[in-house]
């Protein structure tokens, strides 16, 4: 097991080279890059974010489920002090809520489109986008090896579309946290080369039938010590391929884990999901593009 570095670009002075993001990605499935993303941004997200949660304190303390809101509390607490009598009952994730102005410059960031566009192309669509509390080492949050392409149908083997279909779509998962994750406080390993298996198998584990790798095929990946450790600080972005293995360790610092998780599509390809995203980058199209804060808070 090692730290995801030998793929890392733009470690402290920030030249990203767009032929040598695709090669290494083609190759390892993900690529990190340091730095890229300014704290501004990191920060007024964290803001939108705190709204959130404070709504969810107001609404524990109307029910009566809390005797106060713990306002006092900072970011790397709230949500777990709010929730520690019943860490089953708060979410695992925000997504629908996100339509908040200051998220606007962190789905849109230019450096950042600019590394998909040279993978996926001049039209681009932001289809997923969630902010995930990792709070509690409790089943509910945790994050078990898979694939994203198997939570969007494929890998449960529900789906009217084939496994081949789903591996055609082209996509770029984005990754970035508001703390420092490391090993101690729950952060992601990833197989590397894996993204060129296609889609899996999967099965559905209990109590929350989240989706698991089949254990024949992954177990001796494991065992031989392929995984690599994704640490990384505020700023850092890993981008990585919708089909490598990945899993979210478990947090045992006692404080939450918060990241943010978006996903970019070619936008000249159908979904094959229920969802339908936004158009973020285009030339074909740049008048139905979300293009400023304003339209993006609209959306929500």
């Amino acid at each position: 097991m090692v730290k995801g570095s030998s793929t890392t670009i733009g470690r402290g002075i920030m030249i990203i080279d767009a032929e040598h993001f695709k090669e290494r990605f083609d190759e390892d499935g993900y690529v990190i890059v340091r730095n890229l993303m300014p704290l501004e941004i990191m920060n007024n997200a964290q803001t939108a974010i705190e709204r959130l949660v404070a709504e969810l304190a107001e609404e524990r303390v109307a029910t009566g489920r809390i005797p106060h809101s713990f306002k006092e509390e900072p970011f790397a607490r709230r949500f777990k002090k709010i929730y520690e009598n019943e860490p089953e009952a708060g979410p695992i994730q925000f997504t629908n809520q996100l339509h908040q102005s200051e998220l606007y410059d962190l789905y849109s960031y230019p450096p950042i489109l600019d590394l998909v566009q040279s993978y996926l192309g001049d039209e681009i669509r932001l289809l997923v986008y969630v902010v995930r509390m990792r709070a509690f080492r409790h089943q509910k949050y945790q994050s078990l090896w898979h694939q994203d392409a198997g939570y969007l149908g494929a890998g449960r083997g529900q789906s009217e579309y084939s496994d081949e279909a789903y591996a055609q779509l082209g996509y770029v998962n984005c990754w970035t946290p508001f703390q420092q994750v490391n090993t101690y406080n729950g952060c992601m390993e990833f197989i590397p080369g894996t993204h060129k298996l296609g889609v899996v198998k999967h099965v559905a584990v209990s109590p929350y039938n989240y989706l698991h790798i089949d254990f024949e095929l992954i177990n001796p990946m494991i065992e031989a010590g392929k995984q690599v450790q994704i640490e990384l600080d505020p700023g850092d972005i890993v981008f990585f391929h919708n089909l490598l293995f990945h899993q979210g360790q478990d947090n045992h610092s006692g404080q939450l884990r918060w990241s943010a998780d978006f996903r970019y599509q070619d936008a000249r390809q159908e979904t094959l999901t229920n969802l339908k995203g936004h158009l973020i980058r285009s030339r074909s199209h740049p008048d139905k593009v979300v293009s400023s804060r304003e339209d993006w808070a609209r959306l929500g």
